[in-house]
């Protein structure tokens, strides 16, 4: 039963990926980022040609959460990165790195490793 129930979920992510499949593009226009992930609420961080870089912002465990995109963030593309994070704020608690399938209205989904526990995340962005 455990199977079937991967199975069905694998291949409905498999399926949905290529029906937001769609030109690359680099994402603008982006201020915040809400789901499942780290960070849970954030805001954006953007180079200077407005290029999404990254988000920075609050995780359910009271502290502070970064996430650094290798390259700028693009729709319709899978978006590779690195994190980190602190629990109440000033204790180190977590190093993360994984990937993220941003759609071009902004929902997302990914896995990454945190700690080199795996997760799986889902949100949109804003």
């Amino acid at each position: 039963m455990k199977k079937a129930v991967f199975l069905v979920l694998a291949m409905a992510a498999f399926i949905s990926v290529f029906a937001m499949a769609g030109t690359a593009s680099y994402a603008t226009g982006l201020s915040n980022t809400f789901g499942t992930g780290l960070p849970t609420y954030g805001w954006s961080m953007e180079n200077s040609q407005g290029y999404v870089t990254g988000f920075q912002g609050i995780n359910p465990l009271l502290g502070y959460s970064a996430k650094y995109f290798f390259s700028p963030l693009k729709f319709n593309s899978w978006n590779t990165y690195w994190g980190w994070g602190t629990i109440l704020l000033i204790l180190p608690a977590y190093v993360s790195i994984g990937t993220d399938y941003v759609g071009k209205d902004g929902i997302y989904f990914g896995a990454s490793l945190v700690n080199l526990v795996p997760t799986f995340e889902m949100g949109v962005m804003y």
